[in-house]
């Protein structure tokens, strides 16, 4: 199933082109980067398509960093972090408090094949980096 999961959403990313843009100026394409608002990690962009895998487990905070088991996370366009509860905001969902448990849809990636090197530190990569963590997820909450 995490194999199926890591192939559609490498597939997603290709497809819906959330890996790169294009650069009205030069023809050259250029990576859409992830909006670095830790704890919560974005996409900079809506996708049109999401991965429909699903993605279960507990929120947890690590080194700043949220995880959902053990993978460092990130959140569709428009999810934010409220501090005062500790939890993440999502634009027409619940919130999902660090702690509890989150049922959703997204999908998993190698992180060592799929993270592109051009992150900001303080973005995916600063997180694998400070948690030890091998595994990304993308998650979404269920419909």
């Amino acid at each position: 199933m995490r194999l199926l999961a890591t192939c559609v959403l490498a597939g997603a990313l290709l497809a819906n082109g959330a890996c790169s843009g294009s650069s009205a100026d030069s023809g050259v394409a250029e990576p859409t980067r992830l909006v670095p608002d830790l704890p919560v990690l974005t996409s900079a962009e809506r996708w049109e398509w999401q991965p429909a895998a699903e993605v279960r487990g507990r929120l947890t905070l690590q080194e700043g960093c949220l995880l959902l088991s053990g993978e460092v996370v990130f959140w569709p366009y428009g999810t934010t972090w409220d501090e005062s509860v500790k939890a993440v905001v999502f634009e027409d969902h619940p919130a999902a408090p660090v702690g509890e448990r989150f049922v959703g849809g997204g999908g998993h990636y190698s992180a060592a094949a799929q993270v592109p090197d051009t992150l900001p530190e303080q973005g995916i990569a600063g997180c694998l980096q400070r948690t030890g963590t091998r595994g990304v997820l993308y998650a979404y909450p269920a419909e």
